[in-house]
């Protein structure tokens, strides 16, 4: 039998020196167990070149892990995180790291990305937050370690982030909904029309969705892109949603679907 398990978070936060030009780096850490309540927050306040105090503030608002047996019987783990930007100034998220650990606190298996190259299993959509921001952070992946989804206790995960330069072109998403599951097409999870509202046109989109329950609780995350796709102004451009996988009983609780289009550079998605 397949078995799902959700579990919330704790939320410790660690910080890295400053750099040579006083800007504000960090690192959010949480580690994830069951039974143990969300405690997000970080706050920390930097000197920059030009004599601005600035402040990053990052939230991780929800998490969630899922880990099952597949149709090939292997063990799967999708992992997602919601994070915010509840500060006044922009950061992009450099790096993140997702360990899984056995009852013992021992690591079982480790997952890093640096969001600077197309990342895989895991990624981070947007890397660049502005105030407000809701971005995700997560993927699937099998893993070899354990063959038993409940060896799996704990998991823990860093993200390394930066104050940033970068800029970014947030675009809205309409008539999201899953896609009722149809043999021909069993992978994909949930359509989306992407909007273009702006006068200009867009040639490359990164999409990320969060999939919710009926208490709006976080149960994962899929995406599109980046893609190269030619959506002239003021038009819309049908997706569909096939990855990362999620466990096939999740399709039946989704709830509520949110997120955005986010039109960059590849480096500051």
């Amino acid at each position: 039998m397949k078995k799902i398990h959700i579990f919330v978070c704790i939320i410790v936060i660690a910080f890295l020196s400053v750099s040579c030009i006083g800007w504000e780096k960090g690192v959010v850490e949480s580690k994830i167990e069951l039974g143990l309540e969300n405690s997000p927050v970080r706050t920390k306040t930097g000197h920059i070149a030009n004599r601005k105090n600035v402040k990053i503030e990052a939230r991780i608002n929800q998490t969630a892990l899922q880990k099952w047996i597949d149709e090939y019987g292997e063990v799967m783990v999708h992992a997602a995180i919601e994070i915010e930007n509840i500060g006044r100034e922009k950061f992009k998220i450099d790096s993140y790291e997702f360990t899984l650990l056995s009852k013992d606190d021992e690591i079982l298996h480790s997952e890093y990305e640096d969001s600077s190259l197309y990342s895989y299993p895991l990624f981070s959509i947007p890397r660049t937050l502005y105030p407000g921001d809701i971005g995700y952070i997560g993927g699937s992946f099998r893993i070899e370690e354990v063959t038993n989804p409940d060896d799996i206790n704990a998991m823990k995960v860093a993200i390394d982030y930066s104050q940033t330069l970068q800029t970014r072109t947030k675009l809205p998403i309409q008539g999201a909904e899953v896609i009722p599951f149809h043999e021909d097409t069993p992978d994909e999870i949930v359509s989306v029309l992407a909007v273009n509202d702006t006068d200009n046109t867009v040639r490359e989109l990164n999409l990320c969705v969060g999939l919710y329950d009926e208490e709006d609780t976080l149960l994962g995350i899929v995406r599109e892109g980046p893609d190269v796709f030619r959506l002239i102004p003021h038009s819309k451009l049908l997706l569909e949603l096939y990855r990362p996988a999620i466990p096939p009983e999740l399709r039946s609780k989704i709830k509520a679907i949110r997120g955005a289009c986010w039109h960059s550079s590849r480096q500051s998605f």
